[in-house]
């Protein structure tokens, strides 16, 4: 499943192939923590930041995981229960999450 993978993408330290699950255009969008929403190089500049100084990943649980498709769409949610480690800090993340995935070819990637 392309969460495994992603989770062992971030535990690798593998930001290239992370950013990889992304599928950028004029179309994407996120919001984070109550901010006005940002666009797809903003979320590439962001989780290279971040992802990219984890020196450790001690848990990046997917708790109560629902992927729900529709033909080549598909809306994954879950709450997120991450422990990291980064060179001179610690963060646990718990939050509500929706990812929403578009097949592309025999790939799914985040929209």
């Amino acid at each position: 499943m392309v969460m495994n993978d992603i989770r062992e993408a971030v535990k690798a330290g593998d930001i290239d192939k992370l950013i990889d699950f992304h599928a950028y255009s004029p179309k994407f969008t996120e919001f984070k923590n109550g901010a006005p929403r940002n666009n797809g190089e903003e979320n590439e500049v962001f989780e290279r930041q971040v992802f990219g100084n984890v020196t450790e990943v001690v848990k990046m649980d997917f708790e109560d995981l629902k992927v729900a498709v529709y033909g080549d769409v598909a809306n994954v949610t879950f709450h997120s229960n991450f422990q990291l480690k980064f060179p001179d800090s610690e963060a646990t993340v718990r939050d509500q999450i929706t990812l929403l995935f578009l097949k592309v070819g025999k790939d799914w990637k985040i929209v």
